[in-house]
């Protein structure tokens, strides 16, 4: 199991066993919102202060600054076609993200 720690600006990684892995994705002040598993294997993660993290589930962490002004991206979901949504409500916009 996955899981955005608003708090604290880690994801975290839960096994079946219960074992927790802290993966820093920011500061506790990026205020992380959401989650979702993309088409690649990989989680996304939208972050308050205008950033998409995506997480492997080794650990790595690769970041997207979406380009608008004063961006506090929301909610995230994977769509079809092998895209990632995101409400957008710095920009009052959807944002439609296509991982290569």
């Amino acid at each position: 199991m996955w899981a955005a720690d608003f708090g604290t600006g880690n994801v975290d990684i839960i096994s079946p066993a219960g074992h927790v892995t802290f993966v820093p994705v920011g500061t506790a002040a990026t205020g992380l919102s959401d989650i979702t598993p993309g088409p690649d294997g990989a989680m996304w993660v939208s972050a308050q202060d205008g950033i998409i993290a995506r997480v492997t589930a080794g650990g790595g962490v690769s970041e997207l600054t979406l380009p608008a002004a004063g961006s506090n991206p929301d909610g995230i979901a994977a769509g079809p076609k092998g895209t990632i949504w995101v409400t957008e409500t710095g920009g009052d916009a959807i944002v439609e993200i296509t991982p290569r």
